[in-house]
């Protein structure tokens, strides 16, 4: 980022760093900075596609950011399944307890 004066991204980029060191220091557990996680991978990573699309590979990298869009389809319709096994057995439905009443005496 140094050499191509982008100095915007090279700043957000000490930020994210100093964010993450601070995180480490503090509480090492992802649950804790999964914005600082995100975010740092994910700029990191539109920089590199950034910097492979300007390059003489543009061509295949066509294919490559469809390959990547495929593969990160496939991971998130994965991730989100949806609850069959709960509706097949009634046993794990959630049923609300009958609330009972409020004499005023």
């Amino acid at each position: 980022m140094f050499f191509k004066k982008h100095l915007f991204l090279a700043k957000i980029q000490f930020v994210i760093l100093i964010n993450l060191i601070f995180w480490f220091l503090m509480a090492p557990d992802p649950r804790f900075a999964y914005g600082f996680l995100f975010v740092g991978f994910s700029l990191n990573f539109a920089y590199i596609l950034k910097l492979l699309d300007s390059s003489s590979f543009s061509g295949i990298f066509k294919y490559v950011k469809f390959c990547l869009a495929c593969f990160l389809f496939v991971i998130v319709s994965r991730r989100i399944k949806f609850p069959v096994e709960t509706l097949k057995n009634p046993s794990r439905w959630v049923i609300s307890a009958q609330f009972g009443t409020l004499l005023s005496g």
